[in-house]
């Protein structure tokens, strides 16, 4: 799936975490998503970027 920035540099997109994980309990967590440049040659695995984000739950 593609995913692209807004002209600010932004992107937001929801997960549905029940999918993968269930219910999220209270907590510190990190979500880390690869991405790949939109190059105008053959991509290499090097070309590869991780961004990550870290947030909480707490109820």
């Amino acid at each position: 799936m593609a995913y692209y920035v807004d002209d600010n540099g932004n992107l937001e997109f929801e997960i549905n975490w029940e999918y993968a994980y269930g219910s999220l309990e209270n907590g510190e967590y990190r979500i880390v998503k690869d991405t790949l440049p939109n190059l105008e040659r053959a991509i290499n695995e090097s070309d590869k970027m991780y961004f990550s984000v870290e947030f909480a739950i707490v109820s």
